[in-house]
């Protein structure tokens, strides 16, 4: 006693040590509680998860059953989109290659006329990107699809024409297969094709045959965007915007101007 009453401050010193080792001590035996559950509850789901993988489900008549409903499902719907496809495409028209130049000859001209009376430019020598048929006829195979792409080439560039966009400055199409010889992708029927037990089955085409067409435009922009709402709302023909870039016509804008009043100093 009599110690600790001449070395007060040592002694407050192994007071507090003394205090700092208990409180390490509790503090170390509850990390290693914590770890040892963490780690047990780690390996209790590492073992779960080796099991799941090494399960092989056992395909029951129930499963098989259900499988085959939902696949049958999907025929269903995948089939009625081709017909809803279908039915949204202008039809090929029987049609002879001197009778398709006459008819591109009949549109070229009615385009140029309602461009005129617009006024809306248009390329030299437009022809609707048909420009190789000015001279000459298509095969015999292509003259149909062509017809049907002329009508939908027609259709478009006479919806920018009539809402009055003041320039038609570029139209490139990509060529038919029919045009290049490669066999001819069809559309499927509307009606799906049957399978040997009567059930429906999903046709063995693409839903979609892309034809591309490029087109440039200068116009008023609320005249672009009534264009633009027509073309996706087409209820004869199914049109895709795949890519669309608009631009202002005059790349710089105009420099400032500080207005002064008249007879100011330094006008």
């Amino acid at each position: 006693m009599n110690w600790l009453k001449e070395n007060k401050f040592l002694a407050g010193i192994l007071v507090v040590l003394v205090l700092g080792i208990g409180v390490f001590g509790y503090l170390l035996m509850s990390a290693r509680g914590k770890l040892a559950s963490a780690t047990e509850e780690y390996e209790r789901q590492a073992q779960e998860r080796t099991q799941l993988h090494g399960l092989k489900p056992y395909p029951s008549p129930e499963n098989v059953k259900e499988l085959m409903a939902q696949k049958e499902e999907a025929t269903g719907k995948i089939i009625e989109l081709h017909r809803s496809l279908a039915a949204t495409e202008l039809p090929i028209e029987p049609m002879t290659p001197v009778q398709f130049q006459d008819k591109l000859r009949a549109a070229v001209t009615e385009v140029t006329t309602l461009a005129s009376g617009v006024p809306t430019e248009l390329p030299g020598k437009f022809f609707l990107g048909f420009d190789r048929y000015e001279t000459t006829t298509p095969d015999a195979p292509a003259a149909g699809p062509l017809g049907r792409e002329l009508k939908a080439i027609q259709w478009l560039v006479t919806r920018f024409i009539e809402n009055r966009a003041s320039k038609i400055s570029e139209l490139n199409r990509d060529p038919l297969p029919e045009e290049t010889g490669k066999s001819k992708e069809e559309r499927p029927a509307p009606a799906a094709a049957k399978g040997a037990k009567g059930k429906a089955e999903t046709p063995d085409v693409p839903l979609v045959v892309p034809h591309a067409i490029d087109i440039k435009v200068v116009g008023d922009p609320a005249g672009l965007r009534t264009v633009l709402n027509e073309i996706v709302s087409s209820k004869d023909q199914f049109y895709i915007i795949r890519h669309i870039t608009f631009a202002n016509e005059k790349e710089k804008a105009p420099s400032r101007v500080v207005a002064t009043e008249p007879g100011a100093a330094g006008a």
